[in-house]
């Protein structure tokens, strides 16, 4: 079982696909999930990197961006608190396009590939929050 904070929790089960699971899945969902803070400007992916987990921003917010070969840096979008991201990658199964970075100090949550596509194979309502 991983233990995560109790903002962390909360912020689980106050994601609007949670609400949709059985107890059964909430449950293997809380188990699986583990936290990790960053303080601002910390890097949390390289552009580039393997694709294992989901990321929820339980507190904070993040930024994508990518660094051209000559320096410039282009931001694409933040990603703010409640919200999760990642989702493209996971489901494409390719290489993150972008790196990220915490544009705040910043309280994450991790879903795990495995879980996050045992969640898409098997229950509706998560597939639905995906697509919308």
């Amino acid at each position: 079982m991983t233990l995560v904070s109790r903002e962390a929790l909360q912020f689980l089960q106050n994601s609007s696909w949670m609400t949709a699971l059985s107890s059964f899945e909430k449950s293997r969902v809380e188990h699986e999930v583990f936290e990790k803070n960053f303080i601002r400007g910390s890097q949390i992916f390289r552009k580039g990197e393997s694709c294992n987990f989901w990321l929820g921003v339980a507190k904070g917010h993040l930024k994508s961006s990518n660094v051209f070969e000559d320096g410039n840096k282009i931001n694409f979008m933040y990603i703010q608190e409640g919200n999760w991201t990642g989702e493209g990658s996971l489901i494409n199964q390719e290489p993150r396009k972008y790196q990220l970075e915490a544009n705040s100090d910043c309280l994450l949550v991790y879903l795990p590939l495995e879980t996050f596509n045992w969640l898409k194979d098997t229950n509706i309502h998560f597939n639905h929050f995906l697509i919308m």
